[in-house]
């Protein structure tokens, strides 16, 4: 994030117009809205587990994931057709089945680790920033829901 901020910072200053951000880029968002060295007018997150998800949503998530990253790489077309659209337009579907064909068990296994332990601080600073939160996948519906709740207090 720092790096982030230093390369935003050092190439257009420090305001920014709005920062959008989706499941862990959800997580990257908020550390940047966090850290307040950038003025960010609007903060976009959709699916973006800001809160703890426990030990059970945890290994429910890493046993979804696992099972939908095999299928993908399996090629298993309703697996496929159904990311197209909801997650990767059909012209970057070569692109994401790349990505897909690369991805081991143990990253999704440590990214589900640290996005399950993240927790949005309750001492930021909202009165410049607007805060949209979005929800909608089917995956991680229950748990965006509750942070969607988590985040009617800013």
């Amino acid at each position: 994030v720092k790096e982030l901020e230093d390369y935003y910072i050092s190439r257009y200053g420090n305001d920014v117009y709005a920062i959008y951000g989706m499941s862990m880029g959800g997580i990257i968002t908020a550390q940047l809205w966090q850290n307040k060295r950038l003025k960010v007018d609007k903060i976009i997150m959709e699916s973006s587990p800001l809160m703890s998800s426990g030990k059970f949503m945890s290994k429910m998530l890493t046993n979804t994931y696992l099972m939908l990253t095999h299928k993908t790489q399996q090629r298993d077309k309703k697996v496929v057709e159904q990311a197209v659209g909801s997650i990767i337009s059909r012209d970057k579907l070569d692109v994401f089945l790349e990505m897909m064909d690369n991805m081991s068990d143990v990253t999704i296994i440590n990214y589900l680790k640290a996005v399950g332990k993240y927790k949005l601080p309750n001492n930021i600073d909202t009165l410049n920033t607007n805060v949209y939160y979005y929800y909608g996948t089917r995956i991680n519906e229950m748990l965006a829901k509750k942070t969607a709740r988590y985040l009617k207090k800013y």
